[in-house]
């Protein structure tokens, strides 16, 4: 990244080096550990393959749409990053992403656009975020504890597959974790409930696992 000329330093906008990272035909791209600025949206796109920082972390990014994946010719990971000062990522992509490693984006940071989407999460603590119908998440080691009472986040008619979803015993903050939405109503459901997860799908919880069909529309 520094050798596109990203400085890092929380300050300065960084949004055109890391652009110019991503169109460069490399197939991973690297961000050190430093605090980045991104004035303006990165899109993910071309050959990238992963995206690694090191806890690289941004600055000034409270409500922004930090990058948007849309148009790699194969499925892309990005992987290691912490989003405590905010920030969003936007999945348009045709082929799966992949979050791993990251702690964030919350508060409605991850954005799902357009149809058919396919969201991977490994290791990731985020919550309040929506998955639009047609949408897939497969997931695992996946930290959603919501502020009581909302949900930690909406399924509106996705189709969702977690293994290793932590509920601490008699911890109330974490009991409502899904909010499974259909035709304009919505009910707050618990997992292992498999309305949670939509059709077909496998929950596997707290060593418990539950497989359910579609609620009635």
């Amino acid at each position: 990244m520094k050798a596109f000329g990203a400085v890092g330093d929380g300050s300065t906008d960084d949004t055109a080096a890391v652009q110019k990272a991503i169109d460069s035909g490399k197939a991973v791209i690297y961000f050190p550990q430093a605090s980045y600025r991104l004035n303006g949206t990165v899109v993910v796109r071309g050959n990238v393959r992963r995206v690694i920082g090191f806890s690289s972390s941004f600055t000034g990014a409270e409500g922004k749409t930090l990058f948007r994946f849309e148009g790699t010719r194969h499925p892309v990971a990005f992987e290691r990053f912490n989003f405590f000062g905010g920030g969003k990522l936007e999945h348009a992509n045709e082929r799966p992403v992949t979050l791993r490693h990251s702690t964030g984006p919350a508060k409605q940071g991850i954005v799902t656009t357009g149809k058919n989407r396919h969201w991977f999460f490994e290791d990731v603590c985020t919550s309040h975020f929506t998955l639009p119908p047609g949408t897939r998440l497969h997931a695992r080691q996946f930290n959603c504890e919501p502020e009581p009472p909302g949900a930690g986040f909406a399924n509106d008619g996705a189709l969702v597959w977690v293994l290793g979803l932590p509920i601490p015993g008699g911890c109330r903050r974490s009991r409502l974790l899904v909010r499974r939405e259909w035709g304009g109503a919505s009910a707050d459901v618990d997992p292992p409930d498999p309305r949670a997860f939509g059709g077909g799908s496998t929950a596997r919880t707290a060593g418990r696992t539950a497989r359910g069909g579609n609620l009635h529309r």
